[in-house]
């Protein structure tokens, strides 16, 4: 996956022999089920179609490439399935020849190109850029917004020609970014850039820790997933994402963050000590899947600040490097410096760039409970960060340090840049930070999540293409 899951580009698009050849064998798998489906089929049947068999099937055949292309079907379109229809027993045997018509045009249908791909042919000069037409803005709009195609009344805008000006559009995408799929669509961002997939990775020494088990990596996913759901869900802006202390917990959570109360196998929203969780960067989560099985790794959760929540590139790690040696006598923030700090051939990036990040959060151990000790020692989590673009700051821990970050321009730009390449379905370019305009300062400011994607998606930028 080149970023994001739904990029559209043609490299992340190319398509092996072998995987024509499955698509094929599963077009027509569901093309022969479908087929056999009489109230299915008949839904797709218009109910002011003709009588007979030829108008009948035209009917259908308009209907179905009509949703499945996301756009009218050329009348030439409809005469090449039209041709495919009325030789159906010829290619799928048998003798009824409109279930064998409805089930080699479904079968042609879902492998049409148009189907497959969101064709952006737009208007006009194609070499510098040019202006998306209505159908094309529809389904740009809702597979950014909702992850699925148009619905209903998304269609007819672009049927009646409104999805051309930028009232309609702001219109229907504040409609859609109220909708279920809309939220639906976020989660699938956030699991994404959050990386909650690496998660289920977690393992844990059973010595050291004998109340983990095999449970809880899904609970520490369901619990990211709920957090960031009600961010979006309660119109927060993304500073909560870094400086929230609302969770979602059941009684196996509730331990972990230390938590007194009544809980049981349900989640329950609750809050956490600010002074010890503050965000997505203090949760069991985040602190579990960048751990080893019995130690914090400050490198790991370093490098995850420093990547996805500030987009700062790092250069390549060396090779060969050997692992941070044990010790009984010295704290894991003691070794890890030894190993990689001052001094070492990591000074010049882990000491500055990775280690300072990942230092914030020592007070936390391998699954996340929080800590004052580490091998008998009080934990310093203490450091100092200088590449934010408003100069160095100095934290006392991870939550001081989510609270910063939280109000940088660092973080909201990074956020902000992130969903541009969702919404865009591309890879980063040189100009998006221009295309983000005052997006950066609003969210700063404390601007909703659904708002700052309204103002992107109804941005100059978003309803062009540029090749």
């Amino acid at each position: 996956v080149l970023g994001f899951d739904n990029n559209n580009t043609g490299t992340a698009l190319d398509v092996s022999s072998d995987l024509r050849s499955d698509y094929e064998q599963a077009s027509e798998s569901i093309a022969r089920a479908f087929a056999g489906d009489a109230a299915g089929v008949a839904a797709l049947v218009p109910k002011s179609a003709p009588a007979d068999n030829e108008g009948k099937a035209r009917s259908f055949i308009r209907a179905l490439a009509e949703r499945a292309y996301r756009r009218p079907p050329l009348d030439s379109e409809v005469d090449q399935l039209w041709n495919l229809f009325r030789q159906g027993t010829s290619f799928v045997g048998g003798t009824d020849g409109w279930k064998a018509g409805v089930e080699v045009v479904v079968g042609a249908v879902l492998q049409s190109p148009y189907f497959v791909y969101r064709a952006e042919l737009g208007s006009g000069e194609n070499t510098k850029g040019f202006a998306l037409a209505p159908y094309e803005m529809a389904s740009r709009l809702a597979f950014a917004l909702t992850d699925t195609m148009p619905d209903d009344e998304l269609f007819e805008a672009a049927r009646s020609g409104r999805l051309k000006t930028a009232d309609e559009i702001r219109r229907q995408a504040s409609r859609l970014l109220n909708s279920d799929g809309a939220l639906t669509s976020a989660r699938h961002f956030h699991e994404q850039l959050f990386q909650v997939a690496s998660f289920d990775r977690i393992e844990k020494d059973a010595t050291a820790f004998p109340s983990f088990s095999t449970e809880l990596p899904q609970l520490m996913k369901e619990e990211t997933r709920l957090f960031l759901d009600d961010i979006v869900k309660s119109g927060s802006g993304a500073t909560a994402i870094l400086n929230s202390d609302v969770a979602f917990v059941n009684a196996k959570l509730a331990k972990i963050y230390g938590l007194s109360g009544t809980f049981d196998d349900a989640f329950k929203k609750t809050t956490l000590d600010s002074k010890q969780r503050r965000g997505l960067l203090t949760r069991a989560g985040f602190l579990a899947a960048n751990a080893d099985t019995r130690n914090p790794d400050p490198i790991h959760r370093g490098v995850f600040v420093s990547q996805v929540i500030l987009c700062k590139e790092l250069p390549s790690p060396a090779m060969n490097v050997p692992p941070v040696p044990a010790s009984a006598t010295t704290t894991n923030r003691q070794r890890v410096e030894a190993h990689t700090g001052k001094g070492t051939c990591g000074a010049t990036c882990h000491a500055t760039l990775i280690n300072p990040l990942g230092f914030a959060f020592e007070s936390f151990d391998a699954m996340g409970q929080h800590r004052a000790k580490d091998n008998g020692a009080n934990v310093d989590a203490s450091g100092e960060y200088q590449e934010l673009a408003a100069g160095a700051i100095s934290f006392a821990d991870g939550v001081d340090l989510s609270q910063q970050l939280s109000r940088s321009s660092d973080f909201h730009q990074c956020y902000l840049s992130n969903w541009l390449q969702y919404l865009w379905g591309r890879g980063h370019r040189d100009g998006d930070e221009e295309a983000l305009g005052g997006s950066v300062e609003a969210s700063q400011e404390g601007q909703s999540i659904r708002d700052a994607l309204l103002s992107l998606v109804t941005s100059n930028s978003f309803g062009r293409y540029v090749p």
